[in-house]
């Protein structure tokens, strides 16, 4: 699925060398994954409330581990990317 505004200038028709062989290695990609708007706002809400004085989150920094539990894709989402990943021949 291509998002609109994240295809790169290089993905043009004129650069197009046609079909890959279904082993062919892909180094790197890379897949982004939108938040659910309800904790889209919550991270918004929580962002502010970091740099707004008398909030209990006021300079109450979390570690990379708790922002992916509270802000993070949830597992239902994770579990259906690896069953597509899966289906696709992806490891």
């Amino acid at each position: 699925m291509t998002l609109k505004g994240n295809t790169r200038p290089e993905a043009r028709a004129q650069n197009d060398r046609g079909a890959v062989a279904d082993d062919f290695p892909m180094e790197h990609i890379l897949l982004q994954l939108r938040r659910a708007p309800e904790i889209e706002k919550a991270l918004q809400q929580f962002i502010d409330e970091l740099h707004t004085p008398g909030s209990p989150n006021f300079h109450r920094w979390i570690n990379a581990q708790e922002f992916g539990a509270r802000f993070g894709p949830t597992k239902p989402d994770l579990d259906t990317v690896t069953r597509w990943l899966a289906s696709t021949g992806s490891r």
